[in-house]
């Protein structure tokens, strides 16, 4: 009910900011100012731009303000005040004919998957963050991370390890579906 509500609400305000490419933090402009149920997006914006950039990744374009949105509807978290629920991942997945598979920690070595969606416990601010990694040329990158946006890791496993944290919460390879 409440992300029908914000969802409504914010649309029109985020379709003013046009947003291409990877978005290298919630926190730098235009995205900062960007609204995602009762916040701004450099609170809670994170679930939303790793959605974006799995989209990206896979090779959808497809615009921001339209991200925001879904998520809004999918799993906004006590009126955005918490981002996302991690677990609406799944939801945004099947929406957009993504299939996933999921991995836990001891299992990142099997990943085979060029995209991943990485949900995990960030004890530098007390709260969930959520991350975008994809395959490049160079190597397996990570998004939406300050100390580690775009610097690429040999295998997805080196790159997800990268990652500081003692808790993961939802680890997603992805891929296309062939609809």
């Amino acid at each position: 009910m409440l992300g029908r509500y914000y969802a409504e609400k914010n649309r029109a305000y985020n379709e003013m900011f046009r947003i291409t490419g990877y978005i290298r933090s919630q926190r730098d402009e235009p995205v900062r100012r960007m609204r995602y149920g009762c916040k701004t997006m450099d609170y809670n914006g994170c679930e939303v731009i790793a959605c974006y950039h799995a989209l990206l990744s896979l090779g959808r374009d497809i615009s921001f303000a339209e991200i925001a949105d879904a998520c809004s509807r999918l799993g906004l978290w006590l009126g955005g005040v918490w981002g996302t629920r991690p677990r609406a991942l799944y939801r945004f997945c099947r929406q957009y004919g993504i299939s996933y598979r999921r991995y836990r920690r001891q299992d990142f070595a099997a990943i085979t998957e060029d995209v991943v969606l990485y949900a995990y416990w960030n004890p530098r601010f007390h709260g969930i963050h959520t991350v975008e990694l994809h395959k490049t040329e160079r190597g397996y990158c990570v998004t939406n991370l300050g100390y580690l946006h775009g610097r690429c890791f040999p295998t997805m496993g080196d790159a997800l390890r990268a990652i500081r944290t003692p808790m993961q919460i939802l680890c997603l390879g992805c891929t296309q579906n062939n609809r």
